[in-house]
């Protein structure tokens, strides 16, 4: 870690680094979502349900 502070990477290997940490921790994000999901019994059906009884949604 202070080898990167003393010697910081290039700017194009930097942004992949970025780009693979957003990627990771959207599948990460993903699996949760769809393991909460299963448990909870919670469809598409429902979704559709929650938004169509929104406040936002009537009128």
């Amino acid at each position: 870690m202070l080898r990167l502070l003393k010697n910081p990477l290039p700017k194009e290997d930097f942004e992949q680094m970025r780009r693979l940490a957003v990627k990771l921790l959207a599948q990460r994000a993903d699996e949760l979502t769809a393991a909460w999901e299963e448990k909870n019994n919670i469809t598409e059906d429902h979704y559709e349900r929650l938004s169509e009884g929104h406040f936002r949604s009537k009128g």
